[in-house]
């Protein structure tokens, strides 16, 4: 709802258009400020050992799920 489409134009559209989308980058904004937070707490708890990768993940509505990786 808050793309401004509905499921079936979710489902149709192209990665970067829906990437694009205002809603869609104020979520991927908001996931990649809770990494900055939570990244560091895993790195500190599990030291070297962990190999952290990070990637925000968004959803829109149920047809769609984008994700990218976060350094």
């Amino acid at each position: 709802g808050e793309a401004g489409m509905d499921g079936v134009q979710a489902a149709a559209a192209d990665e970067g258009d829906l990437q694009a989308l205002p809603a869609v980058e104020q979520a991927f904004a908001a996931a990649e400020r809770q990494l900055q937070i939570y990244g560091p707490r895993l790195q500190a708890k599990y030291g070297a050992a962990m190999k952290l990768c990070s990637f925000a993940v968004v959803s829109v509505g149920f047809e769609r799920i984008l994700w990218r990786r976060v350094h």
